[in-house]
Formats: structure tokens, sequence, C-alpha cells
């Protein structure tokens, strides 16, 4: 199941990633967004190096956020067919 893969590796790798970049983690205390956690982390770079892919391609519909799977196909919403690809 590549949803379950994957999931272990992007908590794997963001443990990693606080152990050894806590002194650019942006955020000190409280609760935060991942994106203004890790906003200048090397979070990205090592998700991408493990075949991570991150894209924002545009949407006819406003307000509606899109993405595309590893296969090329795109998605609208929380949850694809099942292949791991999250919107």
């Amino acid at each position: 199941d590549p949803g379950y893969i994957g999931t272990s590796m992007l908590f794997a790798t963001v443990a990693e990633t606080i152990l050894t970049d806590r002194g650019s983690l942006s955020a000190q205390g409280g609760v935060f967004t991942p994106a203004a956690l890790f906003g200048r982390s090397s979070l990205l770079e090592r998700l991408a190096r493990r075949g991570f892919e991150f894209k924002v391609i545009e949407s006819d519909l406003p307000g509606v956020l899109a993405c595309s799977g590893a296969d090329g196909a795109s998605y609208s919403g929380e949850e694809t067919e099942g292949d791991g690809t999250f919107c």
C-alpha cells in the first residue's frame, strides 16, 4: 500500500528534520502549522531525495486546490483513489 509506506517515510523524515534542524526551525513554542514550523528547514529537500514530489497546478474552480500525482493524473480534494496521493 503506497499510502502506508509513504506515511511511514514522511513521519520518519519529519522526525529526522526536527532532530537535525532544530536550530533552524522558525517557530518557538506553541502550536504551528507545518509550513510555519518547517518553512526554513531542509524537510522538502529530504522528502524529494526520498521520492516525494510536490506540485501546485491551476484549477478551473475558484478556491479549489488541485494537485498532480506521480502518475501525472490530476486530482482535487483530500484523497485520491488509494494511490497515496493527497491534495
